[in-house]
């Protein structure tokens, strides 16, 4: 975590949330390289985080030690938010960059009353809430109805970084419920498409279309 000065995003995403740094105790500007850790699961929670940019990777352990990935936040959002509700407790999901993120960090109990008591930032607060509950259970669904095919494009989408898609795969697997064999399988079907390339750094997507249209189910054009 690297400290800056505050810039025009994150003026944007706090003023978004009816907050300022003037209003704040030690709210602060932090930046984070790709593959560092924001938060980890089981450490007291001691700041809530509001993304400006770039994205992050949200897993939960099980208790096998694994990780399975719940969600990617892109662009902007705000992380602590359950913590924070619920006063306080132990940090639930490991949190780390899959890009460069920009964050404003805003130190946690020193503003725990000022938080609560600004309508603006609860009514956020809320509907941020509220879409995590949707997207848990559209996930649910997904992984319900869905076919293997379907889950690994849909991972593979949410979780691309400038085209290419690189992830470790154990996690991956676990994460759209489906065998290791059978997801590399499909991963060397889809290079055999021309849909991705098998490189060093990962799989590059060649073929976008394509697979937004496996990951919604749409039949190719003929």
């Amino acid at each position: 975590m690297e400290k800056r000065s505050f810039n025009e995003a994150d003026l944007k995403v706090m003023d978004a949330y009816g907050i300022s740094p003037e209003t704040l105790n030690g709210a602060e500007a932090v930046s984070y390289e790709y593959g560092e850790t924001l938060y980890t699961a089981h450490s007291p929670f001691h700041a809530i985080l509001l993304l400006s940019s770039g994205r992050v990777k949200v897993s939960a352990e099980a208790a096998n030690g694994r990780n399975l990935i719940l969600c990617y936040y892109v662009s902007s959002g705000f992380l602590g938010d359950i913590e924070l509700m619920q006063k306080g407790e132990d940090i639930l999901n490991t949190v780390q960059a899959q890009s460069p993120v920009d964050a404003v960090r805003i130190p946690y109990p020193q503003n725990e009353e000022k938080l609560m008591n600004n309508l603006v930032f609860m009514r956020h607060l809320a509907s941020d809430l509220a879409s995590k509950l949707a997207a848990s259970a559209a996930n649910y669904a997904s992984n319900a109805l869905d076919t293997a095919e379907q889950r690994l494009a849909k991972y593979i989408l949410s979780s691309a970084h400038k085209g290419t898609f690189a992830q470790v795969m154990s996690d991956v697997a676990m994460s759209t419920g489906m065998s290791y064999r059978h997801m590399y399988r499909i991963l060397e079907s889809l290079c055999e498409e021309g849909i991705l390339k098998k490189e060093s750094t990962g799989y590059h997507i060649l073929d976008l279309q394509a697979l937004e249209n496996i990951a919604a189910d749409r039949k190719k054009p003929e």
